[in-house]
């Protein structure tokens, strides 16, 4: 939302918590010390939505390649290491089991259609 439109409706705001304010000076305090407080928030808001925000696009600082933004890799063991070739190449060989029993059944031969001439007539 844009800044201008922002203060507006703070403006809109915090001359509605005025009015009642007004309304409620002589009697029920506590409701006058609720709607002061919000005036203050208001205050507040409006003093920060005024103030300059860092930019997104700002430049960020620059890395060198020994500081990387990624956390640390863990480190596995020679174990763990050990399970996961062998879990990688056990089902590579299922994979390939498979595609040995599928790939007979695939090859059957085509057989051609002998085409047959019909005379044409005269």
């Amino acid at each position: 939302m844009k800044t201008s439109k922002v203060h507006k409706r703070l403006a809109k705001i915090e001359e509605l918590i005025t009015d009642l304010t007004d309304r409620y000076a002589q009697g029920a305090v506590h409701v006058r010390a609720a709607l002061e407080g919000a005036k203050v928030a208001i205050a507040h808001l409006k003093t920060t939505v005024s103030s300059p925000a860092p930019s997104a696009t700002a430049k960020k600082p620059e890395t060198t390649s020994a500081e990387s933004s990624k956390p640390a890799k863990r480190k596995l063991s020679a174990a763990h290491k050990r399970a996961i070739r062998e879990g990688v190449q056990r089902r590579l060989a299922e994979k390939q089991a498979v595609a040995k029993k599928a790939a007979p059944a695939a090859k059957k031969s085509a057989v051609k259609k002998a085409t047959v001439k019909v005379p044409t007539a005269k």
